[in-house]
Protein backbone atom coordinates (compact mmCIF):
# COMPACT_ATOMS: atom_id res chain seq x y z
CA UNK A 1 0.00 0.00 0.00
CA UNK A 2 2.80 2.43 0.93
CA UNK A 3 4.55 1.87 -2.41
CA UNK A 4 1.30 2.64 -4.26
CA UNK A 5 0.48 5.71 -2.18
CA UNK A 6 2.98 7.91 -4.03
CA UNK A 7 3.02 6.08 -7.36
CA UNK A 8 1.41 8.94 -9.28
CA UNK A 9 3.91 11.41 -7.79
CA UNK A 10 6.83 9.14 -8.71
CA UNK A 11 5.62 9.29 -12.31
CA UNK A 12 6.16 13.05 -12.10
CA UNK A 13 9.50 13.48 -10.33
CA UNK A 14 10.83 9.94 -9.92
CA UNK A 15 11.77 7.68 -7.02
CA UNK A 16 14.70 9.89 -6.13
CA UNK A 17 12.48 12.95 -5.88
CA UNK A 18 10.06 11.10 -3.62
CA UNK A 19 12.94 9.88 -1.48
CA UNK A 20 14.17 13.46 -1.05
CA UNK A 21 10.71 14.59 0.02
CA UNK A 22 10.46 11.69 2.48
CA UNK A 23 13.78 12.76 4.00
CA UNK A 24 12.50 16.24 4.83
CA UNK A 25 10.99 17.24 8.16
CA UNK A 26 9.42 20.67 7.71
CA UNK A 27 8.39 22.96 10.53
CA UNK A 28 5.05 24.73 10.12
CA UNK A 29 4.50 27.75 12.33
CA UNK A 30 0.77 28.44 12.44
CA UNK A 31 -1.93 25.80 11.92
CA UNK A 32 -4.77 28.15 11.04
CA UNK A 33 -6.26 29.15 7.69
CA UNK A 34 -3.11 28.90 5.55
CA UNK A 35 -1.12 26.61 7.82
CA UNK A 36 -3.73 23.86 7.94
CA UNK A 37 -3.71 23.73 4.12
CA UNK A 38 0.09 23.56 4.11
CA UNK A 39 0.07 20.77 6.69
CA UNK A 40 -2.45 18.76 4.69
CA UNK A 41 -0.47 19.06 1.47
CA UNK A 42 2.86 18.22 3.09
CA UNK A 43 1.26 15.08 4.53
CA UNK A 44 -0.07 14.07 1.13
CA UNK A 45 3.32 14.76 -0.48
CA UNK A 46 4.86 12.26 1.95
CA UNK A 47 7.32 14.17 4.13
CA UNK A 48 9.01 11.91 6.66
CA UNK A 49 8.39 14.11 9.69
CA UNK A 50 6.39 17.22 10.45
CA UNK A 51 6.64 19.62 13.37
CA UNK A 52 3.66 21.94 14.00
CA UNK A 53 3.51 24.93 16.35
CA UNK A 54 0.42 27.05 17.02
CA UNK A 55 -0.62 28.80 20.24
CA UNK A 56 -4.30 29.22 19.42
CA UNK A 57 -7.47 27.28 20.05
CA UNK A 58 -10.49 26.62 17.90
CA UNK A 59 -13.19 29.26 17.72
CA UNK A 60 -16.50 28.84 15.92
CA UNK A 61 -15.49 31.58 13.46
CA UNK A 62 -12.63 29.28 12.33
CA UNK A 63 -15.04 26.65 11.02
CA UNK A 64 -15.21 28.20 7.52
CA UNK A 65 -11.53 27.63 6.71
CA UNK A 66 -9.66 25.33 9.13
CA UNK A 67 -8.69 22.14 7.31
CA UNK A 68 -9.15 19.08 9.52
CA UNK A 69 -11.83 20.51 11.78
CA UNK A 70 -15.16 18.72 12.08
CA UNK A 71 -18.51 19.62 13.54
CA UNK A 72 -17.87 17.57 16.68
CA UNK A 73 -14.81 19.64 17.63
CA UNK A 74 -15.57 21.95 20.52
CA UNK A 75 -14.43 25.55 20.79
CA UNK A 76 -11.24 25.66 22.82
CA UNK A 77 -9.62 22.62 21.20
CA UNK A 78 -6.00 23.20 20.29
CA UNK A 79 -5.41 23.98 16.61
CA UNK A 80 -2.12 22.12 16.87
CA UNK A 81 -3.97 19.01 18.06
CA UNK A 82 -6.44 19.27 15.18
CA UNK A 83 -3.52 19.52 12.73
CA UNK A 84 -1.77 16.52 14.29
CA UNK A 85 -4.96 14.46 13.97
CA UNK A 86 -5.24 15.51 10.32
CA UNK A 87 -1.72 14.30 9.53
CA UNK A 88 -2.18 10.97 11.31
CA UNK A 89 -5.40 10.31 9.40
CA UNK A 90 -3.72 11.05 6.06
CA UNK A 91 -0.53 9.09 6.68
CA UNK A 92 0.18 7.44 10.05
CA UNK A 93 3.77 6.76 8.95
CA UNK A 94 4.69 10.44 9.26
CA UNK A 95 6.51 11.31 12.48
CA UNK A 96 4.36 14.26 13.54
CA UNK A 97 4.73 16.41 16.64
CA UNK A 98 2.46 19.32 17.51
CA UNK A 99 2.90 21.98 20.18
CA UNK A 100 0.43 24.52 21.48
CA UNK A 101 2.95 27.23 22.23
CA UNK A 102 3.34 30.97 21.79
CA UNK A 103 5.79 31.53 18.94
CA UNK A 104 7.56 34.55 20.44
CA UNK A 105 8.00 32.76 23.75
CA UNK A 106 9.36 29.73 21.90
CA UNK A 107 11.90 31.85 20.04
CA UNK A 108 13.03 33.67 23.17
CA UNK A 109 13.44 30.47 25.19
CA UNK A 110 15.01 28.32 22.47
CA UNK A 111 18.72 27.54 22.68
CA UNK A 112 18.90 24.90 19.93
CA UNK A 113 18.43 25.12 16.13
CA UNK A 114 15.01 24.18 14.80
CA UNK A 115 16.51 21.01 13.32
CA UNK A 116 14.94 21.34 9.88
CA UNK A 117 15.83 22.57 6.40
CA UNK A 118 12.39 24.12 5.75
CA UNK A 119 10.24 26.48 7.82
CA UNK A 120 6.76 27.56 6.70
CA UNK A 121 5.70 30.83 8.32
CA UNK A 122 1.89 30.82 8.31
CA UNK A 123 1.16 33.44 10.94
CA UNK A 124 -1.07 36.51 10.76
CA UNK A 125 1.22 38.96 12.52
CA UNK A 126 4.10 40.81 10.84
CA UNK A 127 5.88 41.19 14.17
CA UNK A 128 5.98 37.40 14.58
CA UNK A 129 6.95 37.03 10.91
CA UNK A 130 9.95 39.29 11.45
CA UNK A 131 11.04 37.46 14.59
CA UNK A 132 10.86 34.15 12.70
CA UNK A 133 12.93 35.61 9.88
CA UNK A 134 15.53 36.79 12.38
CA UNK A 135 15.59 33.33 13.95
CA UNK A 136 16.03 31.28 10.77
CA UNK A 137 18.28 33.63 8.76
CA UNK A 138 21.48 31.77 7.96
CA UNK A 139 19.79 28.40 8.50
CA UNK A 140 16.75 26.68 6.98
CA UNK A 141 14.88 27.94 3.94
CA UNK A 142 11.90 30.06 4.97
CA UNK A 143 8.61 30.12 3.05
CA UNK A 144 6.63 33.11 4.30
CA UNK A 145 2.92 33.00 3.41
CA UNK A 146 0.27 35.72 3.60
CA UNK A 147 -3.19 36.64 2.32
CA UNK A 148 -4.94 39.98 2.24
CA UNK A 149 -8.51 41.13 1.74
CA UNK A 150 -9.14 44.87 1.74
CA UNK A 151 -12.89 45.67 1.69
CA UNK A 152 -14.18 48.61 -0.34
CA UNK A 153 -17.28 50.68 0.21
CA UNK A 154 -18.15 50.20 -3.45
CA UNK A 155 -17.13 47.53 -5.95
CA UNK A 156 -15.04 44.42 -5.45
CA UNK A 157 -12.58 44.21 -2.55
CA UNK A 158 -8.87 44.01 -3.24
CA UNK A 159 -7.87 40.45 -2.43
CA UNK A 160 -4.95 38.15 -2.98
CA UNK A 161 -1.90 36.72 -1.31
CA UNK A 162 1.76 35.94 -1.76
CA UNK A 163 4.60 33.66 -0.79
CA UNK A 164 8.26 34.50 -0.34
CA UNK A 165 10.89 31.74 -0.47
CA UNK A 166 13.96 33.02 1.36
CA UNK A 167 17.34 31.33 1.51
CA UNK A 168 19.66 34.29 0.90
CA UNK A 169 19.89 33.94 -2.88
CA UNK A 170 16.93 36.02 -4.07
CA UNK A 171 15.96 38.28 -1.21
CA UNK A 172 13.72 37.83 1.81
CA UNK A 173 10.46 39.35 3.09
CA UNK A 174 12.39 42.13 4.84
CA UNK A 175 14.47 43.45 1.93
CA UNK A 176 11.51 43.00 -0.42
CA UNK A 177 9.41 45.30 1.83
CA UNK A 178 6.72 42.69 2.47
CA UNK A 179 6.30 43.59 6.13
CA UNK A 180 4.27 46.49 7.52
CA UNK A 181 6.54 48.48 9.86
CA UNK A 182 3.60 49.97 11.76
CA UNK A 183 2.09 46.52 12.31
CA UNK A 184 5.46 45.22 13.53
CA UNK A 185 5.74 48.07 16.00
CA UNK A 186 2.21 47.46 17.30
CA UNK A 187 2.69 43.71 17.44
CA UNK A 188 5.88 43.78 19.47
CA UNK A 189 4.86 46.63 21.77
CA UNK A 190 4.02 45.94 25.40
CA UNK A 191 0.83 47.15 27.12
CA UNK A 192 2.37 50.46 28.22
CA UNK A 193 3.65 51.20 24.72
CA UNK A 194 0.25 50.44 23.21
CA UNK A 195 -1.43 52.72 25.71
CA UNK A 196 1.07 55.46 24.90
CA UNK A 197 0.31 55.01 21.20
CA UNK A 198 -3.40 55.24 21.89
CA UNK A 199 -2.97 58.47 23.81
CA UNK A 200 -0.67 59.95 21.19
CA UNK A 201 -2.61 59.00 18.06
CA UNK A 202 -6.11 58.36 19.38
CA UNK A 203 -6.20 54.68 18.37
CA UNK A 204 -7.65 52.30 20.95
CA UNK A 205 -5.29 49.35 21.71
CA UNK A 206 -8.04 46.81 21.06
CA UNK A 207 -8.45 48.18 17.52
CA UNK A 208 -4.86 47.20 16.75
CA UNK A 209 -5.68 43.55 17.40
CA UNK A 210 -8.57 43.34 14.94
CA UNK A 211 -8.61 40.42 12.51
CA UNK A 212 -9.65 40.77 8.89
CA UNK A 213 -11.67 38.70 6.44
CA UNK A 214 -10.51 35.17 5.64
CA UNK A 215 -11.85 32.53 3.23
CA UNK A 216 -10.81 28.95 2.60
CA UNK A 217 -10.23 29.35 -1.15
CA UNK A 218 -7.79 32.23 -0.84
CA UNK A 219 -5.86 30.41 1.90
CA UNK A 220 -5.75 27.29 -0.26
CA UNK A 221 -4.29 29.12 -3.27
CA UNK A 222 -1.46 30.63 -1.23
CA UNK A 223 -0.74 27.35 0.57
CA UNK A 224 -0.64 25.48 -2.74
CA UNK A 225 1.85 27.98 -4.15
CA UNK A 226 4.04 27.48 -1.09
CA UNK A 227 3.90 23.68 -1.19
CA UNK A 228 4.46 23.60 -4.94
CA UNK A 229 7.67 25.62 -4.61
CA UNK A 230 8.77 23.34 -1.76
CA UNK A 231 8.08 20.28 -3.91
CA UNK A 232 9.85 21.74 -6.94
CA UNK A 233 12.96 22.56 -4.92
CA UNK A 234 13.20 19.38 -2.85
CA UNK A 235 12.41 16.94 -5.66
CA UNK A 236 14.89 18.66 -7.95
CA UNK A 237 12.38 19.87 -10.54
CA UNK A 238 13.60 23.48 -10.53
CA UNK A 239 14.75 26.30 -8.30
CA UNK A 240 11.85 27.81 -6.33
CA UNK A 241 10.51 31.21 -7.33
CA UNK A 242 11.45 33.77 -4.65
CA UNK A 243 8.15 35.68 -4.86
CA UNK A 244 4.80 34.51 -6.20
CA UNK A 245 1.81 36.81 -5.85
CA UNK A 246 -1.81 35.83 -6.39
CA UNK A 247 -3.79 38.85 -7.59
CA UNK A 248 -7.35 37.81 -7.00
CA UNK A 249 -8.96 40.80 -8.68
CA UNK A 250 -7.30 39.79 -11.95
CA UNK A 251 -7.27 36.03 -11.45
CA UNK A 252 -3.53 35.69 -12.07
CA UNK A 253 -0.35 34.54 -10.34
CA UNK A 254 2.69 36.74 -10.99
CA UNK A 255 6.37 36.25 -10.21
CA UNK A 256 8.11 39.34 -8.89
CA UNK A 257 10.60 41.08 -11.18
CA UNK A 258 11.59 43.77 -8.68
CA UNK A 259 15.35 44.39 -8.34
CA UNK A 260 17.03 43.40 -5.09
CA UNK A 261 19.10 45.65 -2.82
CA UNK A 262 22.86 45.10 -2.82
CA UNK A 263 22.83 44.03 0.80
CA UNK A 264 20.34 42.80 3.39
CA UNK A 265 20.82 42.18 7.10
CA UNK A 266 19.11 38.78 6.95
CA UNK A 267 20.09 37.59 3.47
CA UNK A 268 23.73 38.30 4.33
CA UNK A 269 23.39 35.82 7.22
CA UNK A 270 22.30 33.09 4.78
CA UNK A 271 25.13 33.90 2.38
CA UNK A 272 27.75 33.76 5.12
CA UNK A 273 26.15 30.77 6.89
CA UNK A 274 25.82 32.75 10.13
Amino acid sequence: MESLRFERQVRFFGEEGQRKIRNTKPLVIGAGGIGSHVIQQLAFLGVGALHIIDPDVLEKTNANRLIGVNDADQAGKSKAAIAERLVRRINPNIDVTAEQQDVLELIESRDQPFGTDWVFSCVDDDGVRLKLLQEVAGGPTLIDCATEVVPREEGLPNFGGRICVADGTDGCPYCRDLYDEQEIRHSLADADELQDEAERYGVAPEELEDSGPSVVTLNGIVASLACNEFMAAVAGIRKPKPILEYRGNYGIVAASQDPLPDSCLYCDDWRTGA
